[in-house]
């Protein structure tokens, strides 16, 4: 008899639809589903991989969340070096590195 978990762990490495989109349908059809298919759903998540998908949904949501705040953040950093007069002595970043870090930044 064949292992389900090993046998859908596999499945889903050699899928090669985007895991976004996959996401983004299994978070709709949870928000969108009755109270007894979220507990059925969570069931089946926590048997899987030991957290209900509502957990998983939120611990996403947050990561998103924290990935927007950090983007702001490093926004701000750059903008900060960029008021820097960076021909002082003191400057920590010289201006090739700063380039590239705005780079960065902008493809965020």
């Amino acid at each position: 008899m064949e292992n389900i978990i090993e046998h859908l762990e596999h499945q889903m490495r050699t899928d090669d639809e985007c895991s976004t989109k996959k996401s983004g349908r299994i978070k709709r059809m949870y928000v969108n589903a009755s109270e007894n298919q979220k507990k059925l759903m969570d069931e089946i998540f926590i048997t899987i991989c030991g957290w209900s998908l509502d957990t998983i949904i939120q611990e996403t949501n947050n990561a998103g969340e924290q990935e927007e705040y950090n983007k702001e953040k490093l926004k701000e950093l750059v903008t900060l070096f960029n008021r820097r007069n960076l021909l002082t002595n003191d400057s920590i970043i010289m201006a090739g590195d700063l380039e590239k870090l705005t780079t960065l930044v902008n493809k965020l």
